[in-house]
């Protein structure tokens, strides 16, 4: 799996920026999706950047939740 440093960085700082209570709502399907949507909107991906990235969090679903459930609300 192939992903740069960049889009690493803006998948993270998207992850800093979100409501958390709105995420730790979600399922982690829908976790997935509204990350991978909020990313959507701030870069455009090619079909290969999206698989990798989705997959990425996919894997990281626990370390996302843990890391916004340690945000204030």
């Amino acid at each position: 799996m192939f992903m740069t440093a960049e889009l690493l960085r803006d998948f993270w700082s998207v992850v800093e920026v979100s409501q958390p209570s709105k995420l730790l709502k979600l399922n982690d399907a829908d976790l997935v999706h509204q990350l991978m949507s909020q990313i959507d909107e701030t870069r455009l991906l090619t079909h290969e950047e999206k698989d990798h990235l989705t997959t990425y969090v996919r894997t990281r679903t626990p370390l996302i939740r843990d890391l916004v459930q340690a945000r204030p609300a």
